[in-house]
């Protein structure tokens, strides 16, 4: 009786296990399009951002020290490869592709690692004075104008 039960047990795990894996697999597909759409729309935010670029250094005095180009450069680049790694994910996931997950595995585990030394290095090295000094130099400024300027950061433009 003990081997007849364990019989059933390892003859139904199979088809449990089967279906574990393809709420999985729809999960990663269903997600990893969500983050193709986040990626692209990030994408189209750097271009937004390089567009504007030169008209909101030119209009927003904290920015004029900013490299706004550059910057959006860079989120143009984020974006693109969120989106990218988004696709291999999902290719990899409906054509059960081993290369394609395991590439986007490593991609994921890289970019994880990448968050994990900024984060660090944000913390021993960075602080809110860096921030708050920029604030100070711009804002508490008193020179001619300074006053003007406070007043067109504060008042809302139609």
């Amino acid at each position: 009786e003990f081997l007849a039960r364990r019989w059933r047990l390892t003859r139904l795990t199979p088809a449990f296990a089967m279906d574990f894996q393809e709420c999985g697999r729809w999960l990663l597909v269903i997600v990893n399009s969500i983050f193709t759409l986040c990626g692209f729309g990030v994408f189209a935010a750097g271009i937004f951002l390089l567009v504007k670029a030169s008209e909101l250094e030119q209009d927003v005095e904290l920015l004029k020290d900013l490299p706004l180009t550059t910057t959006s450069y860079v989120v143009m680049f984020i974006g693109l490869a969120l989106a990218i790694t988004s696709v291999i994910g999902v290719i990899g996931a409906l054509r059960k592709n081993r290369v394609f997950l395991t590439v986007y595995l490593f991609v994921i585990f890289a970019v994880v690692l990448i968050q994990l030394c900024i984060g660090i290095y944000l913390y021993q090295y960075d602080s809110d004075a860096s921030i708050n000094a920029l604030v100070e130099e711009k804002w508490f400024e008193e020179n001619e104008g300074a006053r003007e300027k406070r007043i067109d950061y504060q008042a809302p433009s139609f």
